[in-house]
């Protein structure tokens, strides 16, 4: 009854809004796709895609300036072999979802007390991610109580950054589940 709700609401938005998605048709061998938007063909066999909307629409959703750079966060992820959720979430935290730090540092992470200047906003994304790999993660704090431990003084941003991941995987979930409901073989 519930599954058949959701799919009822989901054609509806669809039919409302035509523009919103175009599910595209599955050939043998390939994968599913959803066109979202417009803006990228997600496929549920490459969370990287999925990734880097739900980063945009988050972003997008809080009025942020790094709704732009997505692309950037996910492609350092990869590299670095990091959550992508990670450093999203600290920059939501040191700098009210990248709208308030110092614009000529290009530091919204809040990184050396947020006076450490990059030259863009990519290079403090890719330079921040190796960072927390070779600095954080690879010496041990492999979990965000464990890096807020030495990445802030506040004893609770840990569980500040944690909420913010937590919000970013729910909604991975949430258009994960819309992909499931309108790619059905």
């Amino acid at each position: 009854m519930v599954k058949k709700a959701i799919t009822v609401f989901i054609l509806s938005l669809f039919f409302l809004f035509p523009s919103l998605a175009k599910a595209e048709g599955k050939i043998a061998g390939e994968s599913a796709t959803l066109n979202l938007y417009g803006q990228c063909k997600i496929s549920q066999q490459d969370p990287y895609l999925l990734k880097n909307f739900v980063l945009s629409e988050f972003f997008k959703k809080h009025a942020s300036p790094l709704a732009e750079k997505a692309v950037a966060f996910i492609f350092s992820c990869q590299k670095y072999r990091i959550d992508c959720y990670l450093l999203p979430s600290i920059a939501s935290v040191e700098s009210s979802y990248g709208k308030r730090y110092i614009k000529a540092y290009n530091n919204p992470f809040g990184w050396g007390g947020g006076y450490y200047k990059f030259e863009s906003l990519e290079q403090a994304i890719e330079v921040v991610t190796k960072k927390m790999r070779l600095n954080y993660i690879d010496k041990g704090a492999t979990n965000l109580q464990l890096i807020g431990k030495r990445y802030s003084a506040d004893v609770n941003w840990w569980k500040k950054t944690n909420s913010v991941k937590n919000r970013l995987e729910k909604m991975e979930r949430k258009y994960d589940l819309l992909l499931s409901y309108i790619l059905v073989e």
